[in-house]
């Protein structure tokens, strides 16, 4: 039997890193090569958004969630520690601070770009 699991929960969290959600966490795979379980490998995924990216599609009465985690792009570890961190003081999930980020990011680049 494999760690993988639980070392990805305790370096992720148990969130899903594509919506935020905190129920039904599952590991994905990355490369898809149950084997390779290092870090690098690994994302916490809710039931529907590993659905989503195995079969393209979420459960039975689930709401379809659009995909946006990058699979083989990584966070830097600063910038995931950093999200971690903010995600704790503010009660939110590290994937809804994420998002946060790059809307403020996208908002910032449109206002630069009216200039």
């Amino acid at each position: 039997m494999s760690d993988y699991r639980p070392k990805a929960i305790d370096a992720f969290g148990e969130v899903c890193m594509n919506c935020g959600a905190t129920e039904e966490i599952e590991v994905h795979h990355i490369d898809k090569n149950t084997d390779n379980n290092s870090l690098e490998n690994l994302l916490t995924l809710c039931f529907d958004c590993h659905q989503e990216i195995h079969n393209g599609w979420p459960k039975r009465g689930a709401k379809a969630r659009q995909l946006k985690v990058e699979l083989g792009v990584r966070l830097p570890e600063p910038v995931l520690q950093q999200a971690l961190s903010e995600s704790e003081l503010t009660d939110t999930s590290p994937g809804a601070v994420i998002r946060s980020w790059m809307e403020k990011a996208e908002r910032f680049d449109e206002m630069e770009v009216r200039r």
